[in-house]
């Protein structure tokens, strides 16, 4: 664990810049280093980087699945998430991967059977007050799903601290010095921007192995799946 304050002085030394939060000289650095790593954060978890925000949840549905900070929405969630990684409807034993659409496709689409079509979108409940987000999909029949997304990131203080694993420590801090590397015009910058990409790689993998349930090329097709076919409409893991 780490503070962000403790991350970005860090992060600016390791590009040659000498700072400390507090101090009036450096207060630019620091203020612009900060702004560096949140957007950073928030790109890393929409990249499917930082494992630790990955969350699945069951639930059960027909055509509608909503996402909001209320405990009247099907996921209740402070903070909407941005996108969704995928939808499966459970099938037997195992979960069917559902085909991602524009509400366009799902409305000319027969919504009376078993779902195989989905959109999210993020619209505002004028009743609450607030953002949520909505899954809509082109089926009639109630059924099970499984949900996986990544949950959004607040945006950090100084004085907050990182309670992320090591790795994901470390690859924010590879990042934030290659954003600065960049920013200041540093002459090493593809020096930093190599190591960055040789860590998300590893990340990559580390994630992959942690999370197979997302890789698409671990659901093996079965017998049984011409009867899969039959009941949802598609097979597509």
């Amino acid at each position: 664990m780490i503070t962000v304050n403790g991350l970005i002085i860090n992060a600016l030394k390791a590009v040659g810049i000498d700072a400390e939060v507090g101090t009036d000289v450096d207060a630019l650095y620091t203020n612009a280093a900060l702004d560096e790593m949140n957007n950073l954060i928030t790109e890393l978890n929409l990249d499917d980087f930082i494992f630790e925000r990955r969350k699945e949840v069951v639930v059960r549905g027909s055509n509608k699945i909503t996402i909001g900070p209320d405990p009247s929405y099907t996921i209740q969630e402070d903070c909407v998430p941005i996108n969704i990684k995928a939808l499966s409807r459970k099938v037997g034993l195992r979960y069917t991967r559902l085909i991602k659409a524009d509400k366009a496709r799902i409305y000319s689409s027969s919504r009376t059977g078993l779902a195989y079509l989905y959109t999210y979108n993020i619209i505002p409940d004028e009743e609450k007050r607030c953002m949520y987000g909505e899954i809509f999909t082109n089926g009639g029949i109630p059924a099970e799903y499984l949900v996986i997304y990544n949950q959004s990131i607040p945006k950090y203080g100084f004085d907050d601290e990182l309670w992320f694993s090591d790795m994901t420590v470390n690859l924010i801090e590879e990042g934030l010095k290659y954003k600065l590397a960049v920013r200041y015009k540093m002459p090493d910058a593809q020096v930093f921007e190599n190591e960055f990409n040789n860590y998300k790689r590893l990340v990559r993998e580390a994630n992959g192995q942690n999370n197979p349930m997302t890789y698409d090329s671990l659901c093996d097709e079965s017998y049984l799946d011409g009867y899969y076919n039959v009941l949802g409409g598609t097979y597509m893991c």
